[in-house]
């Protein structure tokens, strides 16, 4: 089931990133983003009210608020701001692939800090992700 829902989000970011290099032909990074963030908050948010999911929000523990929120600054806010800057100015075909080289942050940082084995396997992944970031360049 993890496998399907990753491939439909690469199928979905892989055909977004093509739409977002249009549109930033005709607007600046930051509206975009605004734009693209007030789409998807309402979006959510009615979800969460269709559900009957709202009052949950005022469950969640205050520290597991703060981690989503910084995550979501640097993802969301000045990944995606970097990203537009990027997609704006560059060839796609050439700033996805490295944008998208974030599995080799992930994996080196969940290696430091969360202590997680590294193996043959993960070191042939990273191998391949370094190998076809520089293949498409």
């Amino acid at each position: 089931m993890a496998f399907l829902f990753a491939l439909l989000t690469a199928l979905l970011w892989g055909g977004a990133s093509i739409i977002e290099k249009l549109a930033l032909a005709r607007v600046a990074p930051v509206q975009a983003i605004v734009v693209r963030s007030l789409g998807i908050s309402l979006i959510f948010f009615l979800v969460m009210l269709a559900s009957r999911q709202i009052g949950s929000l005022r469950l969640v523990p205050w520290q597991t608020l703060l981690m989503v929120v910084t995550a979501g600054l640097m993802a969301g806010g000045i990944g995606q701001w970097t990203y537009y800057m990027a997609l704006k100015h560059g060839r796609a075909s050439m700033v996805v692939p490295v944008a998208a080289s974030f599995p080799l942050v992930t994996f080196l940082l969940a290696t430091i800090l969360l202590r997680e084995t590294v193996t043959v396997h993960k070191l042939f992944g990273v191998l391949l992700i370094v190998a076809g970031v520089l293949l498409v360049r």
